[in-house]
């Protein structure tokens, strides 16, 4: 084997070492569809999906409104997404908050401590 070869073979075995092991980047980072608190993504979920079943059922007892339709239409596929949002963002809000009970947790020695 020529050098040229050998440093060939060794920049594609450290490739393929890199790229076999994460980043600590992507740990850290949590994906969620929305940046809004989760509570917020939740109610907005429940009250599109009040809303849209009365607007369907408003539609098929009388006559069809565009304001009904526009509600239904729009509602109906966002309240899904919504919710889902809500559970991811809760999770990760969760996870954060785990995350900083376990390290305040570390400091104490005694939970009697604080009534000292």
């Amino acid at each position: 084997m020529s050098d040229d070869e050998k440093q060939t073979t060794n920049k594609e075995d450290v490739a393929v070492a890199s790229s076999d092991t994460p980043s600590m980047s992507n740990e850290n980072q949590t994906q969620y569809p929305l940046d809004i608190p989760s509570p917020i993504l939740l109610a907005t979920s429940m009250l599109l999906a009040i809303s849209s079943v009365g607007s369907l059922f408003q539609m098929m007892d009388s006559s069809v409104t565009p304001m009904s339709a526009a509600i239904a239409l729009i509602g109906l596929p966002l309240c899904p997404f919504f919710f889902y949002a809500a559970i991811t963002k809760a999770q990760a809000e969760t996870e954060a908050d785990d995350k900083a009970f376990l390290r305040d947790q570390r400091g104490v020695r005694n939970p009697n401590d604080f009534f000292n």
